[in-house]
């Protein structure tokens, strides 16, 4: 079976797995804003918050676009989370050579720290007494 994407029919959490896609995914950090622009003139408003994701799975660095009505997120480094509401919306841009591309967004509700998920870890050859003084 294929599942066609366009604007009107986003791939949505209930039609991928994303856990399955994605895999672990890691917490990076925030990456800007995304402006809103009417026929080409920024207007000021914020349309989305943009933020970095390692995903294990895809062996990449996502950019996951958050609504500008969610908080700031501000996580440590490396923090394990997981996506809420997830879209993959296609649009549509031009190459350097004036070639028309699909590329995709990876719009997300909420990203939240997985419970006990891996933050930052000690080397693994350093004991955690070590180094602390007597």
């Amino acid at each position: 079976m294929t599942i066609r994407i366009n604007k009107q029919n986003p791939l949505t959490s209930d039609k991928i797995d994303v856990e399955k896609t994605f895999g672990k995914l890691l917490f990076l950090g925030e990456d800007g804003e995304q402006m809103e622009a009417i026929e080409g003139e920024y207007t000021g408003a914020i349309k989305a918050y943009r933020y970095g994701v390692k995903s294990e799975a895809q062996n990449d660095i996502l950019n996951v676009f958050l609504p500008p009505t969610s908080d700031r997120i501000d996580l440590p480094y490396l923090t394990e989370v997981k996506l809420d509401g997830v879209a993959i919306v296609p649009f549509t841009s031009y190459s350097v050579s004036g070639n028309l591309m699909v590329n995709y967004k990876i719009e997300a509700g909420s990203i939240t720290p997985v419970s006990g998920g891996n933050k930052s870890k000690p080397p693994e050859n350093v004991k955690p007494e070590e180094g602390k003084q007597k």
